[in-house]
């Protein structure tokens, strides 16, 4: 609901206040950073702390937790996460580099969407039951996929420009639909090509695809890196590893899992 109400307010500002949707925007994206710095939160002792203010969530009484696609231009590292807890549910924002703590908490059972979908979420988190080892589960991608947001902000893009272009009549429908072939292109098609499956286990990195299984155990990582297509994993002996940059926080997780063996990132 709040997505159509989104588009129809943005719409209505198009046709009436001609240029008015770039102060639409600028509007937008202004109030969503200002919830998430006033959500804003981080993981300490046991605990999920609202750093305005004295609130705080035990991590022994979370049930679940589920983290949405959306991703701000301001803040651009951060994500909300519904927090379903045995008092109720709360709504935080935490930084992506707090989200990877959880791997190192009783709540490691970690399931991250590498495609976006609007019934879906980026994340889920559940507690392990009966002592369970670290896992994060990628669903699987193409090798090529962008981060699973990525839809999300550049459709959102491409419809203003599009729009507004048409209703300036500076671009007309032939630039309509060349924005829409390379939306499609660039966020959707690389999705279903050369699909592969990742999970980070409390050993390493298991990368599947057409060709079987191939794991990388954690002391034989060197560096981890975020490229622009892909990210890759470096071994002590020089091979070089790529997952898809759909795989969310990929690098950071190894990096957490490794703490202490001095592996770098970039």
């Amino acid at each position: 609901m709040f997505r159509l109400i989104d588009i129809v307010l943005f719409v209505i500002l198009v046709q009436f206040f001609g240029g008015g949707f770039f102060a639409y925007l600028l509007l937008r994206e202004i109030g969503d950073a200002f919830c998430r710095y006033r959500k804003d939160g981080v993981i300490s002792s046991g605990t999920i702390k609202f750093k305005k203010g004295s609130q705080e969530i035990a991590l022994g009484d979370v049930n679940n937790i589920e983290g949405g696609y959306e991703r701000s231009f301001i803040l651009p590292f951060t994500v909300f996460i519904d927090v379903d807890t045995k008092n109720g549910l709360q709504n935080i924002c935490l930084d992506d580099e707090e989200i990877v703590k959880f791997v190192k908490t009783d709540l490691n059972q970690i399931t991250i969407s590498t495609k976006w979908d609007i019934d879906k979420k980026l994340i889920s988190i559940t507690p392990a039951v009966n002592g369970e080892e670290p896992c994060i589960l990628y669903n699987p991608v193409g090798k090529y996929a962008l981060e699973p947001y990525m839809p999300n902000l550049l459709g959102f893009l491409v419809f203003t420009v599009a729009v507004g272009g048409l209703y300036f009549k500076l671009f007309g429908i032939g630039i309509f639909c060349t924005l829409f072939a390379i939306l499609a292109l660039i966020c959707f098609m690389p999705i279903f090509y050369k699909q592969v499956s990742v999970m980070i286990n409390s050993r390493g990195v298991v990368l599947k695809n057409k060709n079987g299984e191939h794991f990388i155990a954690f002391n034989e990582i060197s560096k981890a890196e975020k490229k622009i297509f892909q990210n890759r994993v470096i071994t002590k002996n020089g091979d070089i590893v790529y997952f898809p940059k759909a795989c969310y926080l990929l690098p950071e997780f190894v990096v957490e899992m490794t703490k202490g063996n001095n592996l770098a990132t970039a």
